[in-house]
This record gives structure tokens, C-alpha cells and sequence, in this order.
């Protein structure tokens, strides 16, 4: 059944409960399905029941009913930690695969974000953002932390996907020439859910090939053909790093 994954972690934690304190609480409810259940994934009505038994709450308060279970009534959850890879393009004419630290908080329907590398020890944060969350759709307003106006000011748009566990879209803004919209694909994947290591290679995956379509695309702009872009880029993928 599908229930309410907001509610359920703001009782949780209003209890004084972490995850695993909770689950062993719930005896017969497991850590991997209250994490499950905090992430917006189905469970089973005994565990829900459980769960709500323990928070002194009753169990209607927590289950989405069939006729509320509709996409106009529906924000994502999206707060939490996730691992986040995206296409960096330097300088207009380079691009590489790019994997940072993503933290989201969450109020209601509406978001931030900070994208966080650890590069030398220091934590910084390279891209932030503000968005309003609709159905499962965010759409906001970023800023690039190391660029200048306009460069550094764009927007972001970006699907949940797999039960809120997985972020799919673009970062747009203006390139640092000035004389172009640059689209930015970026991939998240939520910390903690089933298969997350399995995700995590989806995601460079996919990244990577934007990256090939990037270079690839360059190529054919100063002038190569179809043919010779892809032997440099195979060549340039066998070069040692």
C-alpha cells in the first residue's frame, strides 16, 4: 500500500526515534522497510500497522486511500542525501564527468539544494538551487557557485523517478562565453535505497555517454566527419589518465 513517507518520518522522529531504534522497536518490522517506507516505497498493511501502533497513531493516518492516490495530490519527498553526477563543461569546448555530494531539505512542496564537493578535504559547495516540487517534477532557479553573472545563474529541471530514489534532468545557463544556453544532464541517486550500488553504475553509465556525445559533437563542429570523431574518441578513451 502506499502511504503518507512524510508523515510517517516526522512521527518517527518527534518520538525521539532514529531508523534503527524504531525498527527494533517494531520487533517485527525491519530497518530496510522502514527506510523503504520513508522513502515513499509500497509496504505491507501488517508492517504499516505495526509502525503506527508504536507512534500511538492510528494507522489511517499514514495510508494513502484509493480515491486520494492521484498525481494532483502528490509532492515527491526529496530531502536527504544523494550522490549526484553530471556532465561539466570547461571553458565551452571540454567536458567530463563530474560525481558530488547532493544534500536536499524540504519544506511542503518547496526545496534546496546544495551540490558538495570534497576535493582537498574541504567541503564546498559548487551549485545551489531552489525549486518547487509538483507531482513528482521540480522545476527552480540555480547558481553556480564559482561562476560570474550570467553565467553562473540558470535554472533546473528534474524528474523523480523508482519511488523517489532517483533524480533525472538538466541544469541550463548561460555559457561562460556568453553567447550560448548550455544544458547540463545530471543523474542522482538517493543514499540507503534498494540496489543503490547497482544505481550508482546506471548513473556513470549514462554520464559518460553524454560525455562521448559531447566530445562527439564538438568534433563534428570543427569540421570532422562522423567517421573520424569516432575513431578520435575511441583513441581518446584508450589514451592512459
Amino acid at each position: 500500500m502506499r502511504i503518507r513517507s512524510d508523515v510517517l518520518k516526522k512521527d518517527r522522529k518527534n518520538a525521539g526515534f532514529t531508523q534503527s531504534a524504531f525498527s527494533a522497536a517494531c520487533r517485527s518490522v525491519s530497518l530496510s522497510t522502514v527506510r523503504r517506507a520513508e522513502q515513499g516505497y509500497r509496504v505491507t498493511e501488517p508492517a504499516m500497522r505495526k509502525m503506527a501502533q508504536i507512534l500511538d497513531y492510528p494507522a489511517s493516518r499514514y495510508i494513502i486511500k484509493p480515491d486520494e492516490d492521484n498525481r494532483a495530490n502528490y509532492v515527491a519527498w526529496l530531502a536527504g542525501e544523494w550522490t549526484c553526477f553530471y556532465v561539466e563543461v570547461e571553458q565551452g569546448t571540454t567536458a567530463r564527468l563530474v560525481s558530488n555530494a547532493l544534500q536536499v531539505k524540504q519544506s511542503g512542496g518547496q526545496i534546496v539544494g546544495e551540490v558538495v564537493s570534497a576535493a582537498d578535504n574541504k567541503r564546498v559547495v559548487v551549485e545551489a538551487f531552489k525549486a518547487e516540487v509538483i507531482n513528482n517534477v521540480a522545476t527552480g532557479r540555480s547558481i553556480h557557485m564559482g561562476g560570474v553573472a550570467p553565467s553562473g545563474i540558470g535554472t533546473l529541471y528534474c524528474l523523480a523517478k523508482r519511488h523517489n530514489g532517483w533524480l533525472e534532468g538538466y541544469f541550463s545557463g548561460v555559457a561562460q562565453n556568453g553567447d550560448a544556453v548550455d544544458n547540463a544532464r545530471f543523474i542522482a541517486v538517493r543514499h540507503n535505497t534498494p540496489d543503490y550500488d547497482q544505481q550508482i553504475l546506471e548513473a556513470t553509465t549514462i554520464i559518460e555517454r553524454e560525455v562521448s556525445m559531447f566530445r562527439i559533437k564538438k568534433l563534428l563542429e570543427a569540421g570532422y566527419n562522423l567517421d573520424d570523431a569516432l575513431v578520435m574518441l575511441a583513441a581518446l578513451r584508450a589514451a592512459p589518465h
